[in-house]
């Protein structure tokens, strides 16, 4: 796992002091899972900020084994934080949607286990479909209570979330996102794969395992407007002129005329495979309101914008099965993506 939030520069700190902004586990934890046998690590470095050098690391990640009581199954998570209460929004899905996810996960295998008396409760599994209900509803109801708590005030703060529930007498993976940060896969190339790579300097190919919810995306753009939310770039709102810091994509014609080029792709088809150049990318808005001017779609917290500007909390959910060409997982929040397409993570 990997979380990140900004480069750090090198040139403003000493060794020492970009070691102390670094959380990660000493070494390798090995670990078995059912008939899956793994090994684990993770990394979170504080970004540093000349004009806010106090500022806390706003994202956070859980390892939790034993999952739903349950000695072959696993839950890695990783969330970013954003906004005023950005750490405490980080911290606060962190510890309530794995406790939440858990607690529904069993109480379905006890309903489940009314069924079919005769089959040992570590026996009782959950059909996709139905887990797929029980992982939405999770998330809405940890969003739901981030919302009515008095810990972290959510208003105008939230975190994305990207996780893997792992099902290790399955052989699956159930994998959840909401927002924009990601899961990738690294699975070991075919002969045909490597040939075709453009640079044969690893024996894994890279495969996304979430698609981020971002407004390159048309559908979460459509969904967006139609909650009364405005699609703009930065450059487009306050009619700037393109510069490294308020770029404006490419316009492009077609026969509505003339349109940005965001406007006519849809990035889900190349997700991973695209840097954005211009620093500008579109963003979320309120139709009354230059707020929040979120590059992402969907978030836990982030009340104002997701009553004015149609974010949400619903993830969107993967059920994989595990083959042996299947090496590594690999989560990570935006800001190491922003500098790297999903196949260098390997």
């Amino acid at each position: 796992m990997g979380c990140t939030q900004s480069t750090t520069d090198r040139r403003s700190l000493s060794q020492n002091e970009i070691d102390e902004r670094i959380d990660s586990i000493k070494e390798t934890c090995n670990s078995t899972c059912g008939v899956v046998s793994l090994r684990y690590a993770y990394l979170s470095q504080r970004g540093y900020y000349p004009n806010a050098k106090r500022r806390p690391n706003e994202d956070s990640y859980i390892v939790t084994q034993k999952f739903a009581g349950r000695e072959s199954d696993a839950f890695f998570g990783v969330f970013d934080g954003h906004g005023k209460e950005g750490e405490k929004c980080s911290q606060y899905v962190r510890d309530t949607l794995s406790s939440l996810l858990a607690k529904d996960i069993g109480e379905v295998r006890v309903i489940n286990g009314r069924v079919a008396p005769n089959i040992s409760k570590d026996l009782i599994e959950i059909p996709e479909k139905q887990l797929e209900t029980v992982i939405e509803e999770s998330h809405k109801e940890c969003n739901r209570r981030m919302h009515a708590s008095k810990r972290v005030d959510d208003s105008v703060s939230g975190t994305t979330s990207i996780s893997v529930y792992l099902h290790g007498n399955l052989r699956k993976i159930t994998v959840n996102n909401v927002g924009d940060s990601r899961a990738v896969m690294g699975s070991v190339a075919t002969p045909e794969q490597q040939e075709a790579a453009a640079t044969a300097s690893s024996s894994l190919i890279a495969s996304p395992l979430s698609c981020d919810h971002t407004p390159w995306r048309r559908d979460e753009r459509e969904r967006i407007k139609k909650k009364g939310g405005r699609i703009l770039s930065w450059g487009q709102l306050f009619d700037k002129p393109p510069t490294k810091m308020f770029g404006k994509s490419p316009v492009v014609k077609d026969e509505k005329g003339e349109l940005e080029l965001w406007e006519t792709c849809d990035r889900q088809k190349v997700l991973g495979e695209v840097i954005d150049e211009t620093g500008d990318p579109p963003r979320v808005w309120c139709r009354d309101r230059d707020f929040p001017g979120a590059a992402f779609t969907r978030s836990f917290g982030d009340e104002v914008a997701e009553r004015k500007a149609g974010l949400f909390a619903e993830p969107e959910i993967l059920i994989r099965e595990l083959t042996p060409q299947d090496k590594i997982i690999f989560l990570a929040s935006d800001g190491v993506f922003e500098v790297s397409v999903s196949s260098l993570a390997n």
